[in-house]
């Protein structure tokens, strides 16, 4: 697969060398992606490969995700982002998560939520992108106009979430056949609302959207489907930056996002309890699930509450040739959001997030800050389970120094309603659960905790790239590709 990377840029390139922007423009090592859909991995791979930064390469799987997974990366959404830049030596949090209106609707109409993803990918490509917009957008907007086979993701999301999800018959049109049936494998999607609204963005930027033309016909969609927006809520929207919650980690730092929206710090909550500590790597199995769930607990990550339904979000990493990484998690706040669209803008509107549900997203990025480079960027998303799957797969790839494949595979735990609830995955072996009971816990099996996808460089993507690797969960349909020197 990494060989065929090689062979498409040399392909496309021939031997007269390609300019900025074009795919092929680099033939040697550029990089790695990952996200939670394979089309959307290889607009990344041709970003990273045509001269883009690690933030290009973001920004363009972000749109394309709006067009393969809308159940859980939807325009109508937002989502967070850490990203670290070498040249600055720096890592920020990117926050843009949708909006509630602080006005109340008038009576028999729902708050319709401000999206956030166009000006948050906006502001995100306008600091640290070397492309142009424009490029970026382009291939979502053409997989929208033209079809993409549906997503394996989609199918999923389809099957578990879509009866309950869809509310509304524009909405369940997009994603059945002319005999009324849901789509499946090999079947093709075609989103010409959603290819009419990314060619305005790609056009004209986001601020139509957000105050101009699109805004009016935006809105119009919201109160035909019966919720209320307005205008001024839609202006006055904007991403927002800020710095990151920092861990050590040996001789390099975690950044995790700095958010207090939907348990973003669950991930960094546990690391500070537990990480970059001798107790975890020498406890066996059910020790290490002892001491990831009390962390969990200790943090919020359970605390009696009911714990969110799983999907509704999708993540998403590049890190580039000259150090930068990037690290995205976008979410709907629960599968197909609202699960009704906005007239023919195309546009799934996102439900509102609720407090105490246990829904979690968690990106992060590991830096070496004395030389100046990414050295991993990973992300967790899926729903309830996310922020201590990335927890757990740290601490097994960072502490306990095994190889990355070695720490997605590992055995996953959460923790359950009660207070001596644990989750494990129902492929565990008899022996770690009898453990587990001795310990006094009562055990609640699950298929799948979490979903993590990772890029693991050990001697830094600058100094030794051959050591890169991108590994994606082997419980998804993720798809990760790393070029080759």
């Amino acid at each position: 697969m990494c060989a065929a990377v090689v062979l498409f840029a040399a392909a496309c390139g021939g031997s007269d060398p390609q300019p900025v922007g074009t795919v092929g423009h680099l033939k040697s090592y550029f990089g790695g992606v990952a996200s939670d859909d394979a089309r959307a991995t290889i607009v990344g791979r041709d970003t990273l490969s045509a001269g883009g930064s690690s933030a290009d390469a973001a920004v363009a799987m972000a749109f394309a995700l709006m067009v393969s997974r809308p159940d859980a990366a939807g325009p109508g959404g937002g989502g967070v982002c850490v990203h670290y830049d070498n040249t600055k030596n720096k890592a920020e949090t990117l926050e843009f998560f949708p909006h509630l209106p602080i006005a109340v609707p008038p009576k028999g109409r729902w708050p319709a939520l401000v999206p956030g993803s166009f000006r948050g990918l906006f502001a995100l490509q306008a600091r640290y992108g070397k492309l142009r917009w424009e490029q970026l957008v382009q291939p979502a907007e053409r997989a929208a106009r033209f079809g993409w086979p549906i997503s394996k993701g989609l199918i999923g999301a389809l099957r578990e979430h879509g009866r309950k999800g869809i509310r509304d018959v524009r909405t369940l049109k997009l994603f059945t056949d002319s005999k009324g049936n849901v789509l499946s494998s090999g079947q093709t999607i075609e989103q010409f609302g959603l290819a009419g609204t990314l060619g305005v963005i790609r056009g004209l930027g986001p601020g139509d959207f957000y105050s101009g033309h699109l805004a009016r016909v935006y809105l119009d969609g919201v109160q035909e489907a019966g919720g209320w927006l307005t205008i001024e809520a839609m202006r006055a929207y904007r991403p927002v930056w800020k710095s990151t919650i920092q861990a050590e980690a040996g001789n390099h730092i975690l950044h995790f996002p700095n958010s207090k929206s939907l348990g973003t710090g669950l991930t960094a909550g546990i690391w500070e309890q537990v990480g970059n500590k001798r107790g975890f790597s020498s406890s066996d199995a059910a020790g290490q699930a002892a001491l990831l769930t009390a962390a969990a607990r200790n943090v919020g990550g359970a605390g009696g509450a009911e714990w969110a339904g799983s999907g509704g979000s999708a993540g998403l990493f590049a890190m580039d040739i000259t150090g930068n990484a990037t690290s995205c998690v976008l979410t709907m706040n629960r599968p197909f959001g609202r699960g009704v669209m906005a007239g023919e803008t195309g546009i799934i509107q996102a439900a509102p997030a609720v407090a105490g549900t246990g829904l979690n997203i968690a990106p992060v990025i590991m830096a070496n800050h004395n030389v100046s480079q990414a050295y991993l960027a990973a992300t967790a998303a899926g729903g309830r389970y996310a922020g201590i799957a990335l927890a757990s797969t740290l601490m097994h790839l960072v502490d306990g120094k095994v190889a990355p494949e070695e720490a997605l595979a590992k055995s996953r735990y959460a923790p359950g309603v009660g207070a001596a609830d644990i989750l494990i995955e129902q492929s565990r072996s008899q022996k770690i659960r009898d453990e587990l009971v001795q310990k006094g816990l009562q055990i609640f099996t699950r298929n799948s905790i979490g979903q993590v996808n990772l890029m693991y460089c050990d001697r830094g993507i600058v100094i030794r790239p051959a050591n890169c690797v991108v590994r994606t969960d082997p419980r998804t349909a993720a798809y990760g590709l790393n070029s080759e020197l």
